[in-house]
């Protein structure tokens, strides 16, 4: 859309979308709430400037307002049987979990690929999917 929209200052340009609203992954819709109705986008929902300058630059451009926020993850799987949070307390939503080896070794190769990983970003082009990539790094 950004593309399209930079094109059009110079060029006829004609987008084909096969959803009802433009946009791809993006979609906003109006959530009502106590305080009245909040526009929410359910399709891109992570955003910040250190990694999306040209978004954050678009934005800019376009006088569109952005508001800082706290992003979690979280994962419940099995219906309760298995969950995690991204944080301290996140990690032992389910105190039990630090008796499971299992449970341990994921910490423990979260822990090493955080490690690992780190060192090679930047370095030269990635051509492997994260798949790949954690079965060529056991």
């Amino acid at each position: 859309m950004a593309a399209a929209w930079l094109v059009a200052s110079r060029y006829p340009v004609t987008v084909y979308e096969r959803e009802l609203q433009v946009g791809g992954h993006t979609h906003t819709v109006d959530v009502k709430t106590s305080r009245g109705m909040v526009p929410v986008d359910t399709g891109f929902i992570v955003y910040n400037e250190p990694n999306y300058p040209n978004l954050t630059a678009l934005f800019a451009h376009l006088d569109v307002a952005t508001k800082a926020s706290d992003m979690g993850f979280s994962v419940s799987l099995d219906n309760g049987a298995l969950e995690y949070a991204g944080s301290l307390t996140g990690l032992v939503a389910q105190p039990a979990n630090l008796l499971r080896s299992d449970f341990l070794r994921m910490l423990r190769d979260t822990l090493r690929f955080y490690r690992d990983a780190d060192g090679s970003i930047g370095q030269a082009p990635v051509r492997s999917t994260l798949g790949e990539y954690l079965a060529d790094n056991n």
